[in-house]
């Protein structure tokens, strides 16, 4: 082969790759902007309007409902939907893993602040007589800690509260471990109106005639 032929093809191989991977690192978004456009989002009111919104829909699917309310259940999420870490994880830089020991620390302390417009309409329901349940993906071991945040916050009185359980599986995704839970309450004779929460896994599975997504632009679970 020409020795010329076969340099001109190597630049020309490595110049397309280089345009390659120039072109995918322009379609890269800088972290540092992403962090300052999601602290914006979230402290300068726009988080609070989308919240409304979704919460806003939530009231219409209550207040349409003609039914037995005593039979008929609200299923909340508990971490943003209900209570935000929001303020932590900011502290940390976003640096979310769920429930290593920063997270899990977080968790313990118990003083997760309430979203306000959850708890305008968590009240609503239970003063509209609808059994209120959570699920959510804590661990079993955080329950006793969960329980007393929920409280202190104002989300008393609730029907039922159910954590992520301990399995032998390795994978127990909380889409599976919230399907379950839900098909639980079901079991005790309750019809689920309503699902909320944070998560497509929130709301994956069935068991509930209505979903609410909320916003969430900090972290995800599968």
């Amino acid at each position: 082969m020409n020795k010329k032929f076969f340099l001109s093809t190597i630049i020309l191989v490595l110049v397309f790759t280089c345009n390659i991977f120039a072109e995918e690192y322009k379609d890269i978004p800088n972290l540092a902007k992403v962090k300052k456009q999601v602290r914006h989002y979230y402290k300068k009111g726009q988080w609070e309007k989308d919240l409304d919104t979704q919460y806003t829909k939530a009231d219409k699917i209550l207040d349409e409902y003609k039914g037995d309310k005593s039979k008929t259940a609200i299923v909340f999420d508990i971490d943003e939907t209900v209570l935000t870490s929001f303020y932590f994880l900011e502290k940390i830089d976003f640096a979310y893993e769920s429930f290593l020991p920063q997270w899990a620390s977080f968790v313990l302390k118990g003083d997760a602040p309430a979203m306000p417009r959850a708890l305008t309409f968590y009240r609503k329901a239970q003063e509209m007589g609808f059994a209120t349940f959570f699920v959510t993906g804590r661990p079993e071991k955080y329950k006793s800690i969960s329980e007393y945040n929920l409280n202190a916050q104002g989300f008393t009185n609730y029907t039922g509260i159910y954590h992520r359980p301990k399995t032998n599986k390795k994978i127990h995704s909380a889409s599976e471990a919230k399907t379950k839970a839900r098909e639980d309450i079901e079991s005790k004779g309750y019809k689920i109106l309503l699902n909320i929460g944070d998560q497509e896994s929130d709301l994956a599975g069935g068991h509930a005639e209505n979903t609410i997504l909320l916003p969430n632009l900090i972290y995800i679970v599968p």
